[in-house]
C-alpha cells in the first residue's frame, strides 16, 4: 500500500544542493522536532541514508550510521538526549516480522524513530495516533533536490 498524500498536510519544501545538506539537515530537523516518526519516501538511491547520516552527525551520534537493510534497525546514541531508532523497512516482508523486533515498543517509546521504506507499516501506523511526518526526497539534478515535509493530518489517524 502506498502512503497517501492525502493523509499528510505541508509542513515546508526546500529545494537545495547536496553541499547544502548539513544547513538543510538542521532546518528540517527544527520543523520537525515535536514529530517522533519521520517516514522517508523517496526512490532508492535518492539520498535517505545520506540524509539520516547528516542527522545522527548534527544530533551529535557516538555510534557509526549505515542503513539497516539486513538487521532492520540501528539504534544511535547521542552526546545528549535519548537514542534514536533508525529502520530500514526494505526487507521486510510481514508485520509479523516488525512485531519479532519489537517495533511498536521503539515506536511508542517517544525516541526519535527514521523509517526508510514504511510502505509495510503504513496502514497500522495511519490510524495509531502517533505525531508523524513524511518526509519526502526527490532528485531534480545529479547533486539537487526537492525535500518536502509533510504532517499526518487528523483525518489521517481517524482510521
Amino acid at each position: 500500500m502506498a502512503l497517501d498524500p492525502h493523509h499528510f498536510r505541508p509542513l515546508a519544501q526546500l529545494t537545495y544542493d547536496l553541499e547544502a545538506l548539513d544547513d538543510v539537515v538542521k532546518r528540517v530537523h527544527g520543523l520537525a522536532q515535536e514529530y517522533p516518526i519521520w517516514l522517508f519516501d523517496a526512490n532508492m538511491g535518492s539520498g535517505k541514508t545520506t540524509f539520516i547520516k547528516a542527522l545522527m552527525a548534527d544530533m551529535q551520534s557516538y555510534d557509526p550510521v549505515s542503513s539497516p537493510t539486513f538487521s532492520i534497525v540501528n539504534t544511535y546514541r547521542l552526546v545528549s538526549g535519548p537514542a534514536v531508532h533508525h529502520f530500514d523497512l526494505y526487507r521486510a516482508k510481514s508485520m509479523e516480522e516488525l512485531d519479532q523486533i519489537g517495533i511498536w515498543e521503539y515506536l511508542d517509546s517517544g525516541n526519535l524513530c527514521l523509517i526508510e521504506w514504511p510502505e509495510l507499516i503504513w496502514p497500522a501506523l495511519s490510524g495509531a495516533g502517533l505525531p508523524i511526518v513524511l518526509i519526502k526526497l526527490d532528485p531534480i539534478g545529479p547533486t539537487a533536490r526537492q525535500l518536502t515535509i509533510l504532517k499526518l493530518t487528523p483525518e489521517g489517524d481517524a482510521h
